[in-house]
C-alpha cells in the first residue's frame, strides 16, 4: 500500500490511515537509526560492513555502509535544518563532510591514501620498544614512501570534504 492509497475508497480508509501513520513512525525511527549509525561509524564505536573501522584518510566503496550515503546525507541535512543551534549544525556539517570517503565511483573496495598507509606504519613503529629497531623501521619507511593512486590522494579527499562541507553550509545555512 502506498501513501496515496487513502484516496482509493472509504472502506479501506482506516487501514490506509494506519499504514500512513506506521510509515511516518518508521521514518522517524529510520532517522534516529541512521543518525546513530553514522555517528558511531565516524567515532569508531562500530565497524563498517567489511568489518573494519572507518579511517578518515581512506576512500571506500559505498557497499561498506549499512545505509546509502545519500540517505545519510538526507538525514544529516534534515536534523540540522530543524535545529536552531549553530554548534549542532556545525557538528552535522562535519559528519556530512566525512561522507567524502564514499564519493568516488571507481573504488572497488577501498583505497588508502599515502597518509593512511603512513599512519598505520607509525602505529606499528610506536609499539616497538627497541630504539635501534625503531630507527631502522623509520629509515626503511623513508626509503619506501607509499605512493598515492592518481585521483585518490589525501589532497583529493580533503577537496571532496571541503566541497561537501560547503554544499551542506549552503543547504542548511550554517
Amino acid at each position: 500500500m502506498g501513501i496515496f492509497d487513502i484516496f482509493k475508497n472509504k472502506k479501506d480508509e482506516k487501514v490506509a490511515i494506519d499504514n500512513v501513520k506506521k510509515k511516518l513512525k518508521d521514518d522517524g525511527n529510520l532517522v534516529q537509526a541512521v543518525r546513530n549509525y553514522w555517528s558511531q561509524i565516524i567515532a569508531g564505536d562500530i565497524n563498517l560492513e567489511n568489518g573494519e573501522k572507518f579511517k578518515q584518510e581512506t576512500f571506500y566503496n559505498k557497499k561498506h555502509l549499512k545505509y546509502d550515503p545519500d540517505v545519510i546525507k538526507g538525514v544529516l541535512v534534515s536534523i540540522a535544518f530543524t535545529s536552531e543551534d549553530k554548534n549542532f549544525k556545525e557538528i552535522c556539517q562535519t559528519c556530512y563532510m566525512y561522507l567524502a570517503a564514499f564519493e568516488k565511483k571507481g573504488v572497488k573496495d577501498k583505497i588508502e591514501t599515502r597518509v593512511a598507509q603512513g599512519l598505520l606504519l607509525l602505529e606499528e613503529i610506536g609499539k616497538i620498544k627497541d630504539k635501534d629497531e625503531k630507527f631502522k623501521r623509520i629509515q626503511e619507511y623513508g626509503k619506501n614512501l607509499p605512493k598515492d593512486k592518481p585521483g585518490y590522494s589525501s589532497e583529493d579527499l580533503k577537496d571532496l570534504q571541503v566541497h561537501l562541507a560547503e554544499l551542506f553550509g549552503r543547504l542548511v545555512q550554517v
